[in-house]
């Protein structure tokens, strides 16, 4: 029923056959790009299949669906690896996401953000969501404050959503108003990483985590849990990979708690760090003039 319905609603949409078209999210975006008539079919994959699968109710449909597709395009060999675990596709590749790495800059630069020099400024960006772990980073800091290890320590979260009230409640619940300041959403939050110590993540899972690429380009160093990908994109120049557990958050945010010329160290690596987009817009640009 829904490739007749899609096929339907292509012919009222589209006027023309298009040379390529990308379907550049999962789920849905892949089935109305795999039953349409353009030359040329690509799929971006932007999950990780084994934490989150989509597509795991519709299998026979997506089965032939990913067929139809002249290549599918993974974020991560992680992405792609584990991708491959749920379905047998022949014809794939890796590219990296695109990421402006001078808007990022110029809009760090917009206001002019001073913490503190004194204490150690931890700052962490994005919804506020289970799959995101901010409940379990505020047990974690419940638990250093307990064993009087945040003293000398501010973290703020930016980011609004469903999960808002439960990190909110329990910042209260534990006292720790004080050292944990919930600062909502906001349109740049650039500057705000900016001027912080460490960037935190502390997500369950992530495909790729771009919040990651943003803060070692503010020259960050990062925390971060061991996510899908995250070795791809950041080694230990430039931050710690820590176990994916409140352990494993526990034990790296009290190793820099401990020791801040750690985070120098990270710091001064990043004055080096560079984020090539070049060779990555030049193998998009080598997929679609495939012949």
């Amino acid at each position: 029923l829904i490739k007749k319905y899609i096929i339907k609603e292509r012919k009222k949409m589209l006027n023309k056959q298009y040379d390529a078209e990308i379907a550049f999210k999962d789920g849905f975006c892949a089935i109305f790009t795999a039953y349409g008539n353009s030359k040329k079919k690509y799929h971006w994959l932007h999950t990780d299949y084994m934490m989150y699968d989509c597509t795991s109710n519709y299998k026979k449909l997506f089965t032939e669906v990913f067929q139809k597709f002249d290549k599918i395009i993974a974020i991560s060999n992680s992405v792609l690896s584990r991708f491959k675990e749920k379905y047998s596709v022949n014809k794939t590749d890796v590219i990296f996401n695109i990421i402006d790495s001078q808007k990022i800059i110029n809009s760090s630069k917009e206001e002019i953000i001073e913490y503190d020099k004194d204490r150690i400024n931890l700052v962490s960006v994005g919804r506020i969501h289970n799959m995101k772990g901010y409940d379990r980073l505020i047990d974690v800091l419940h638990k250093l404050d307990k064993d009087n290890k945040l003293n000398n320590v501010i973290t703020r979260i930016i980011g609004d959503g469903p999960d808002f009230e439960l990190v909110k409640n329990k910042v209260k619940e534990y006292n720790l108003s004080s050292k944990v300041i919930l600062m909502g959403r906001k349109k740049n939050p650039f500057s705000y990483v900016k001027a912080s110590d460490c960037f935190l993540m502390c997500s369950r899972y992530e495909p790729f985590g771009l919040v990651v690429l943003e803060s070692l380009i503010l020259k960050v160093p990062v925390l971060s849990c061991e996510v899908a990908s995250i070795k791809e994109i950041m080694d230990d120049k430039y931050g710690m990979i820590v176990d994916n557990s409140e352990e494993g958050l526990y034990n790296g945010i009290l190793k820099i708690i401990n020791n801040k010329k750690e985070l120098s160290k990270f710091k001064k690596n990043l004055d080096n760090y560079n984020y090539n987009i070049d060779s990555i817009l030049k193998q998009i640009e080598g997929l679609l003039n495939e012949k």
